[in-house]
Parts: C-alpha cells; structure tokens; sequence
C-alpha cells in the first residue's frame, strides 16, 4: 500500500470527478485561493491567518491565500497572483494539481479553489498588517479531526463544520474546501491506493 505523500495526494485530485458548479456566477464579485501541500513525506496545507484589523469582516479568521480576480485575469491566473503578493511564493514554485470547485461567500462572492503543490523552496515573508501568522497543518491530523467528527461522507451544516488544530478554528467556507479536499481523500484512501499510517 502506498503511503500518503504529496504526489498520492495530486494522484487522489487529478483523478477525482469533474467538479461542476452550481453557483450562478453572473452578476457576482469572484474571487480565487489556492490550498497549498507542501513537505512530501509527511503533507501538510498551508493556512494564514489574518490580522487582527478592526472593521475587517474576517479579521482573525484563517484562511487559504488568496483574492479578487482582476477582469483581466482567470481565477488560477489570480490565485498564483496572490500567492505572490500575500506570502512572496513564485508562481514556479507551485504546481497546480486542479480546481476544488467553487464556493459562495457571505459577501455575494463567488470563490473557486485551487490545490496546488508547493516545493518549499521560497521563503514566506508576509506583510503583518494583513496577515498575522502562517500555520502548517499535517493532512493526517485533519483527516483525524474528519474522522473524529464524524465529518465523513456527509455534508455537515456550517454551523458544525468546523476543524479546531493547532490553535486555530477553520470555518465557514475554508472549513467547507478543507471538507471537500479530505473527502476526496477519503475516497481513494478507501479504494485502497494509500495509507495514513503508513
């Protein structure tokens, strides 16, 4: 049996369904992140956390890297531009794997997620007014809180959907990518092709 790494994982999403939107995306601001893996061995998603800015509707939240999509750009054009600008990763530092679909946000927004690879080799270097901290979280230990949760092969309301890890608590729409992403785990950890524990 194969163990989890970073490219079992891209195996696990570039096999997986086509995803298909049932969001109307006319009339509506969009907007792309990126779900970043990186250390091959023993994966792990990069999270942020934004800054403590009074006003700002997600102030403290954690969240993926990401942003609005300029007219002019895709989403996964936008998603690599914000990557740059919010942590300093070069766009040739990370390989996208595919899209996680597309989510609405509290805000008449519609999000399209990315996952993607990254090397590690850049440093991060962020600016602290938008972003307060960068937090590693190992795959195994969110497909444990899935497990734990009972999360698994159901979609939990919002108000319950929430992964709570070191020290941070991912909801809302991160929490329903984070779902989506270990589901799609899940699926081909079942069919055999990895282990967690191995």
């Amino acid at each position: 049996m194969t163990r989890l790494t970073t490219q079992t994982i891209a195996d696990s999403i570039s096999g997986a369904e086509t995803i298909k939107s049932s969001i109307s995306l006319k009339y509506k601001k969009k907007a792309s992140v990126f779900l970043l893996i990186t250390n091959i061995d023993d994966p792990e998603v990069l999270f942020i956390q934004k800054a403590d800015n009074p006003g700002y509707p997600w102030r403290n939240q954690p969240a993926f890297p990401g942003g609005h999509v300029d007219q002019a750009e895709t989403t996964l054009e936008a998603a690599y531009r914000e990557i740059e600008e919010e942590l300093a990763i070069p766009s040739h530092d990370v390989e996208s794997i595919d899209s996680l679909g597309y989510y609405e946000t509290i805000n008449n927004t519609v999000l399209e997620a990315f996952a993607g690879m990254w090397n590690g080799k850049s440093k991060i270097s962020h600016d602290m007014s938008e972003i307060s901290r960068v937090v590693m979280v190992k795959v195994k230990d969110l497909l444990k809180i899935h497990e734990s949760n009972n999360f698994a092969d159901r979609e939990p309301s919002l108000y319950e959907l929430i992964y709570s890890i070191n020290g941070i608590e991912v909801w809302g729409v991160t929490a329903r990518i984070v779902h989506k992403f270990l589901e799609i785990i899940r699926k081909y950890q079942n069919h055999g092709s990895f282990s967690i524990n191995a």
